[in-house]
């Protein structure tokens, strides 16, 4: 009896626990959500397609036949069904990606509460709310949870993040349902990211086998449970097999689930310019140097703060531990006043994070063997999850490794592992050097004034940019707040050319933009009869130009807008120039200038649009 009264009251407890973090997650995202409300997207770049794809979906058109796309067809099919049942609007999409982003949150949290501890996974919850979620670093919009550049590397990760927790689910209760619900979530990532699906995959692999290791699993109960998980893992794949073997042969089917790891791999796109930066390729030398910076840094921060956390512990006394408390809270206060440089976190705080999940890596491996070795049980599950996270964050890494940034790609695959470096600083190394000193309360305190420095660095780039972020473009549940004209004339521009074209083009009519902005076809609800809503380096790479070109014979559109758009990232000066000639060839024979549209309240002319009518 008085266990059961102990047991209750301990579960009440960490409710109320659990409910006090929720309530402080709530706080922390209210204030990131105003600053940047309907200012997540980029106009132009990415996005417009993740509006668009969906929107013809949802009209009957099938992806891959009458859409040329790069990734799986999952995220897309969702936001499609969305579109049917709430209606077509970027506000639909807002909103379930806060949902998505609430579920994301609650699992980081559950998660790390796992693996290290309350105050941990607070931290950690805390940390992707702030750094990544409604986040915007650098010019371009997209690179945040809410309105991303792709949602299929958005919602991989999420998918990923259920898979992981379940997963821990397994290896504490060791029933065969969870082992098949993390197959089937396996299948459904398959279905995103190429980068997302080959990192969970290995993760999670890694994790069983260490788990069958570990529990010395008889051979036939290890057969049982790899062909279970299996088994369920290929479902998706055979239910979005049966749906598009009504519009499509099987051999294209399998083509077009692959297409991402088909693209991924493609030398022609894997070594053009920007793909080389993104990993950091370009300039090897600097990013190393930078890399091997950064990871000094964390070397002397941890030795440095150990050595003092090491001192005071040997003071012995109460005065001593007051003292301890006291130097570590004034540090979460003064230390990120002299932290706060922007521009040094942006560029070297997270570059040594290869190194740090490499670290964490061998010590979650070799205390699994020691754990093993000495039968503490209770300790297998924390160390296998943590295994599990740690590759699976390590292994998305490998798209940046050289080039780690919180910015560009970084929002989704730098997230997972700055988060476990957020959990290294605030309570692993603090837990071995109270194995070395007994006490470890400074270093605690250290730890969090660390990773509150970085975060209210972040914070502040991400309120700068957005202050600039006050012009709109669309309307009602489309709208979106872009750059002011003396920021951008792209906005003013934008806006211009949805008042021509809706002047000029006339109902039932057809568009295409290249080289990209389907968020032109989308807000003006103006479908493109070819599948190529982009005709940027990777698509014609990819694609070809004689099938582009093809498929613009057989369904000309009646009007075609070029929007001037730098892509010297890529390598090339402009389209139509030295990439995407022949394409531009045909615009010119089989069309004519209809309308030029400049910004009519920006000194800035050189950006523009120009409208034209097939002849």
């Amino acid at each position: 009896m008085k266990f059961s009264i102990m047991l209750f009251m301990r579960n009440i407890k960490a409710r109320f626990n659990s409910v006090i973090a929720y309530l402080i997650f709530a706080a922390t995202a209210a204030p990131m959500l105003l600053i940047s409300w309907r200012r997540w997207p980029d106009i132009l770049i990415d996005f417009g397609r993740e509006l668009y794809v969906p929107w013809q979906i949802s009209n009957g058109a099938v992806l891959y036949r009458d859409i040329a796309y790069l990734n799986g067809p999952l995220a897309s099919c969702v936001n499609a069904i969305l579109f049917k049942i709430f209606g077509v609007s970027l506000t639909t999409l807002v909103f379930f990606n806060i949902f998505l982003i609430v579920l994301l949150t609650v699992l980081i949290y559950k998660i790390f509460n796992i693996i290290a501890d309350k105050m941990t996974a607070l931290a950690a919850g805390i940390a992707f709310l702030t750094l990544f979620a409604f986040s915007q670093y650098v010019i371009t919009g997209n690179y945040n949870f809410v309105c991303p550049y792709s949602h299929d590397l958005t919602q991989g990760i999420v998918l990923s993040f259920i898979a992981l927790y379940v997963f821990a689910l397994y290896v504490k209760s060791k029933k065969m349902g969870w082992l098949s619900l993390m197959g089937l979530l396996v299948g459904l990532i398959f279905l995103t990211k190429m980068e997302v699906f080959l990192a969970i995959a290995l993760a999670l692999s890694s994790g069983i086998a260490a788990f069958f290791i570990t529990e010395r699993m008889p051979l036939s109960r290890i057969v049982q449970s790899i062909t279970l998980m299996c088994g369920v893992a290929v479902l998706p794949l055979f239910f979005f097999s049966a749906l598009f073997l009504l519009h499509m042969p099987l051999r294209d089917i399998f083509s077009a689930f692959t297409t991402s790891y088909s693209a991924s791999f493609n030398p022609e796109i894997s070594s053009n310019l920007f793909y080389r930066a993104i990993m950091g390729l370009d300039t090897p030398k600097l990013n190393i140097i930078k890399f091997a910076y950064s990871s000094i840094w964390y070397i002397v921060v941890v030795t440095t703060l150990g050595a003092i956390g090491i001192i005071m512990a040997r003071v012995q006394g109460r005065i001593s531990r007051i003292f301890s408390s006291l130097a570590g809270i004034l540090l979460i206060f003064v230390l990120p006043l002299f932290l706060i440089d922007t521009s040094t976190w942006l560029d070297y705080g997270l570059r040594g994070l290869p190194l740090a999940m490499t670290l964490l890596l061998g010590y979650a491996i070799y205390s699994i063997y020691v754990t093993r070795c000495i039968k503490q049980c209770q300790e297998l599950p924390r160390l296998l999850v943590l295994l599990s996270l740690t590759l699976f964050g390590l292994v998305l890494l490998l798209k940046i490794f050289l080039n780690v940034h919180i910015y560009h790609y970084g929002f989704a695959l730098a997230m997972p592992a700055t988060l476990l470096l957020v959990m290294i600083f605030s309570y692993l190394v603090p837990a071995l050097f109270e194995k070395v000193a007994g006490s470890s309360i400074f270093l605690r305190y250290a730890g969090m004034a660390l990773v509150a420095a970085f975060i209210l660095a972040h914070i502040a780039q991400i309120g700068h940019m957005y202050s600039f972020k006050t012009y709109p473009v669309g309307s009602g549940k489309d709208l979106i707040l872009t750059y002011r004209t003396e920021v951008s004339p792209k906005g003013a521009v934008l806006n211009s050319a949805l008042n021509k074209i809706k002047e000029e083009v006339k109902n039932g009519s057809s568009l295409s933009v290249m080289p990209e902005g389907a968020m032109l076809n989308y807000l003006l609800r103006i479908k493109n009869p070819t599948p190529y809503i982009m005709v940027m380096p990777p698509e014609v790479r990819f694609f070809g130009q004689g099938r582009i070109l093809k498929a613009f014979d057989e369904s000309a559109p009646d009007y075609v807008v070029i929007i001037d758009h730098d892509i010297s990232e890529y390598g090339f000066n402009a389209f139509g120039n030295d990439y995407g000639s022949a394409i531009q060839e045909w615009v010119n024979k089989n069309y004519a200038s209809k309308i030029f549209i400049r910004s009519p309240q920006s000194s800035d002319k050189k950006f523009g649009m120009v409208l034209l009518k097939k002849k």
